[in-house]
């Protein structure tokens, strides 16, 4: 990316169920709600110098700013360069493949090998999985973010 590039993005909640499930729409999307905040990163030569190696994202800024466009002091900044950290390889864009139009279509993803779980638009399926003891689980991300899983059980 090139310095003075601007990304945004609008975080938003969703419509919720009774029960507090968040309500879908025809393409299994969730439905927007409320702005919750609008989020900013911005890549200018030389920033980034005073932090740690081990949260450093090249020259990228973050930034967070409420509903109305004020800057919240408060926002949890630490948060965007971890979740930043792992793209690397990708100037720490974590939509970088989108943005290039190189990300797989739905053709690619219904055409890529199965595993045992699926990731696919920030969603697992199956969303849980018992699994065995000395038996191999193949996660198959398709989705252009890295994930984190939690093996829970007792190991027996």
């Amino acid at each position: 990316m090139p310095y003075g590039a601007v990304l945004t993005l609008v975080q938003w909640n969703e419509h919720q169920d009774a029960q507090g499930n968040p309500i879908k729409d025809s393409n299994g999307r969730f439905i927007k709600k409320d702005i919750l905040a609008h989020t900013v990163m911005q890549k200018e030569k030389g920033w980034g110098a005073e932090y740690p190696e081990s949260l450093r994202n090249g020259e990228w800024e973050y930034s967070v700013f409420t509903p109305l466009g004020h800057f919240n002091p408060e926002a949890n900044f630490k948060a965007c360069f971890e979740c930043h950290k792992p793209h690397e390889k990708l100037d720490f864009v974590t939509s970088l493949a989108k943005l290039a139009g190189k990300f797989p279509d739905a053709s690619a993803v219904a055409k890529a090998p199965k595993g045992d779980v699926s990731i696919v638009g920030f969603t697992f399926n199956p969303a849980k999985i018992t699994a065995a003891v000395g038996k191999p689980l193949r996660f198959l991300n398709t989705d252009d973010s890295p994930h984190f899983i939690v093996v829970q059980g007792s190991g027996q």
